[in-house]
């Protein structure tokens, strides 16, 4: 499998990527940044004890489950590299930090990405896709009226795995969804598309064209577009969610 060919773009968002988490760089006088020879999860532990950050808390910013960041945390399974990306992003301390305990890039330190590393990510992210494609993880779980009801995300396409401030709906939330509320540009709506129900970050076009988009750049490939009006495939917009704590 070519990567150019496979994913277009997506090996240059994978490289970025990895090189903006070493952009925020701080300074080593504030005694974050000690060579330690500690495993990583243990200075993951001391700096959420210092920013007073929960398990819970590290899992709704990073938006993966609260049951594999207290595993992480604990070193009792390692996560991947987009996922280690966030937690360092969580605990606001770069990646070469979190894995040496030191600041600079020592390159005798940092972990070697392989060509093949690269291939077997982006193989893995394409089967998601597929899935995704089948099952975009949306089922209702209660409804309260025929105006109102929640369903169940039960993936990461709605949060932004590289940057915890541009998260919006973290897998395995809970999300309200109201059908009276009068949907607007930027807003997350629930729409039936090709009869697969899907939340969407919905942006107008014009009247007769809408680009609706995955949050999660790793899926650029769902993005959606739909000639004619909004109305024709929209089910209600996402008013709130609440993220469980399993």
């Amino acid at each position: 499998m070519r990567v150019d060919s496979a994913f277009p773009g997506l090996r240059y968002l994978f490289v970025e990527s990895i090189r903006d988490t070493f952009k925020d760089t701080q300074s080593a006088d504030n005694g974050l940044f000690t060579v330690n020879a500690k495993h990583w999860s243990e200075r993951a532990r001391e700096r959420a004890k210092e920013l007073k950050l929960t398990d819970v808390r590290i899992a709704e910013i990073t938006g993966w489950s609260t049951s594999s960041v207290s595993l992480w945390m604990n070193g009792a399974r390692e996560p991947k590299l987009e996922q280690k990306m966030a937690m360092a992003k969580a605990l606001q301390v770069s990646l070469s930090w979190l894995e040496t305990g030191e600041e600079t890039m020592d390159s005798s330190h940092l972990a070697e990405i392989t060509f093949e590393d690269v291939e077997a990510y982006l193989a893995e992210l394409e089967s998601k896709e597929r899935i995704i494609q089948k099952n975009p993880g949306i089922r209702i779980i209660e409804s309260e009226s025929q105006n109102s009801f929640v369903v169940l995300l039960d993936n990461d396409t709605m949060i932004d795995p590289t940057n915890a401030e541009k998260m919006h709906i973290p897998e395995g939330s809970r999300v309200q969804i109201d059908v009276d509320h009068q949907p607007k540009p930027g807003n997350i709506i629930l729409i039936e598309h090709e009869g697969i129900t899907t939340l969407r970050l919905w942006k107008r076009i014009n009247d007769n064209l809408h680009h609706l988009r995955i949050i999660n750049p790793l899926y650029h490939n769902l993005h959606l577009t739909h000639e004619g009006p909004i109305t024709e495939i929209y089910r209600g917009t996402a008013v709130g969610f609440s993220k469980s704590l399993l």
